[in-house]
């Protein structure tokens, strides 16, 4: 089976405390310098871009982005900001554009009208390794192509546009090259820059398309007297900012969807996942309706897709054929009963942009946003992305196997975000803060030092936690023989003698034992103990952390 790292860009709009639109990406920028994941700048000034470290497991990009989001947001706050899931301000503003020799030249080419829609909004970006054979790059690039209504659908978080109820997905239509209600979107009149694009029939096809579009880049850029070298050309780049493109990094990247909050992201990733790599392991061909058969799928037609993606944006999942396609391809691509948030969508026929209308109800919209109207409405988004990244985080923790963790970029944040959940979540009783980052790498057990049992308050929260963790890496409980029967469904659960002065020699013979007949080194156990009163035992075991909570 292929095996392809997955990674996602999300770009979010920064707001105050009363939440208003700012243009503040300069001063977060500065904020963030001493960061090691710093957000990146974009067009706009009143947004900023966090990317996930590519990863192949869904999880660990996940974590990685949560743990990024948290690290700017902490930031930020200290200077009233907020970051916003909504993929358009919800009223109207002015966008503060940059003057960059690049978007100038941009502006240029397809024009500042064009160029002021295109700042108006914001998306996620999710990237997958492309395949080594050619007519898989096709397959895969078609696959996702027809996929664009479904994402449209599903993710959708921009239900205004300049205070009206525009579309379900405003960005949706108005940043590609579709036009509704008197407005252009800020490619139609550059549909090649910008467009759904069109099947290609093989590699060579893709290719010729690419390189067409770089010389007609190359041409306007000379044009309207820009510097090649300062308007960023590179004969390796395809100049097209659509919905589905290769990348020069060497991704497929599906470009459609709105931002969104952390709940819809993860789901959002996992079915992007798992559809690129349903679309590597089957075949894919351009047919006239969606069906599979025999490990063949057939993809509707693109004007099919076109006209999906144009309904899906304007109505969402309460259009009859959106809600059938959309419903149809979840059948197919399997995702192991991942997406339990785009499940309740699917049953309610309800997501984001039904959230924000219901809200905007409740706020008294009627006709068009004011301004208050649109400020309390952004902090309510704002807030829910807030609220939901502990509990994304948890679920993604949840998620992991013991086979999945060896991918993880940073074991020790993983194995520290895990532990944190043995005690408080606002006060972990657990420090992991001495164990070095080279022997957290390879842990692959965990060994609960009889001391923590003895100091535990709340023995059923404690085994709820140690069975979470189990699910992740095999965890021993070191009990003295009168130890309370909720520990006895522990797999491995180990009894030792009354606490004593040879205590700490039993200990260590017991788990010896039993990493020998599990074929575990001692190297890669972790040692959960207490205090300096088990030092031997924690220098003794390949990483150690301490429990801190006391009776």
């Amino acid at each position: 089976m292929f095996s392809s790292s997955i990674g996602f860009e999300a770009e979010l709009f920064l707001i105050d405390s009363d939440g208003k639109i700012t243009a503040k990406a300069d001063d977060v920028l500065s904020l963030t310098s001493n960061l090691k994941r710093k957000p990146v700048k974009e067009y706009a000034k009143e947004v900023i871009e966090i990317n996930a470290h590519p990863s192949e497991i869904v999880e660990g990009a996940i974590l990685d982005y949560i743990k990024s989001f948290y690290e700017i947001d902490e930031e930020i706050q200290k200077k009233g900001l907020y970051l916003l899931p909504m993929a358009s301000y919800p009223i109207d503003y002015v966008p503060e554009r940059r003057n960059d020799i690049y978007y100038k030249c941009k502006e240029k080419i397809l024009g500042e009208k064009s160029m002021d829609m295109a700042a108006r909004f914001t998306s996620f970006h999710f990237h997958y390794l492309i395949p080594e054979k050619e007519e898989k790059i096709v397959q895969l690039y078609n696959f996702l192509i027809s996929l664009v209504p479904v994402f449209d659908a599903l993710l959708q978080s921009s239900p205004f546009f300049k205070g009206k109820h525009f579309a379900k997905s405003a960005r949706g239509l108005l940043y590609r090259d579709f036009s509704f209600e008197g407005e252009e979107g800020a490619y139609y009149n550059n549909r090649e820059f910008g467009g759904i694009p069109e099947y290609k029939e093989n590699f060579y096809d893709l290719l010729r398309t690419i390189h067409k579009r770089n010389r007609e880049w190359k041409s306007l850029i000379l044009k309207n007297n820009c510097d090649l070298e300062k308007a960023k050309y590179d004969v390796r780049t395809d100049y097209y900012w659509g919905t589905v493109r290769l990348n020069p990094i060497g991704t497929v990247e599906l470009r459609s969807p709105d931002i969104n909050i952390p709940s819809l992201l993860l789901d959002g990733i996992y079915l992007f996942r798992s559809a690129c790599d349903f679309a590597v392991e089957n075949e894919i061909k351009v047919g006239d309706s969606l069906y599979f058969e025999d490990n063949n799928l057939y993809l509707p037609s693109y004007e099919k897709v076109r006209d999906l993606s144009f309904k899906a944006c304007l109505h969402g999942l309460r259009d009859d054929e959106v809600y059938s396609y959309v419903k149809k391809y979840l059948s197919i691509i399997k995702t192991d009963g991942k997406l339990s948030n785009i499940s309740k969508i699917m049953e309610e026929r309800k997501n984001s942009s039904d959230l924000l209308l219901e809200k905007a109800l409740s706020l008294g919209f009627v006709g068009e946003l004011d301004e208050e109207q649109g400020r309390d409405l952004s902090l309510f988004f704002a807030e829910k992305m807030l609220k939901e990244s502990s509990s994304v985080e948890k679920r993604a923790l949840s998620l992991f196997s013991e086979k999945s963790i060896r991918k993880v970029v940073d074991n020790k944040l993983l194995i520290s975000k895990i532990l944190q959940y043995l005690g408080e979540e606002e006060k972990p009783s657990i420090d992991i803060s001495r164990a070095s980052p080279s022997r957290m790498k390879n842990i692959s057990a965990i060994v609960v030092s009889p001391y923590v049992i003895e100091r535990t308050e709340d023995i059923e929260k404690l085994k709820e936690n140690l069975n979470f963790l189990s699910n992740i890496f095999r965890v021993v409980v070191l009990v003295k023989k009168e130890h309370s029967p909720a520990l006895d469904s522990f797999k491995d659960l180990i009894e030792v003698p009354e606490i004593s002065e040879d205590i700490i020699g039993t200990i260590k013979g017991a788990v010896r034992v039993w990493a020998e007949s599990n074929n575990i080194k001692i190297n890669n156990i972790l040692y959960i103990g207490v205090d300096k009163k088990e030092k031997e035992l924690m220098n003794y075991f390949g990483a150690s952390a301490t429990y801190t909570a006391n009776k």
